[in-house]
């Protein structure tokens, strides 16, 4: 796998990959997050990711995310 930063072209992969890890969220809700991530991020916005980057399948088409943001909070998993 060669992760890379995620591009424009991949708003479909990345929104059809948030839904199925996050099936509660609004699908309005998420089109409108990675839309406003896609067009300028915004490092003061700390419920904004700050950097998302994806794994794109040699077949075509995405296989991963991982979005980087900063949160008021911590979370342990053991």
């Amino acid at each position: 796998m060669n992760p890379r930063p995620v591009e424009r072209s991949d708003e479909a992969e990345w929104l059809r990959m948030r839904a199925a890890l996050w099936p509660d969220e609004e699908p309005a809700e998420a089109a409108h997050a990675v839309r406003q991530f896609l067009d300028a991020p915004d490092p003061a916005l700390l419920s904004m990711p700050q950097a998302v980057f994806v794994c794109p399948r040699p077949s075509g088409g995405l296989c991963g995310f991982v979005e980087v943001s900063i949160r008021p909070y911590l979370c342990f998993v053991t």
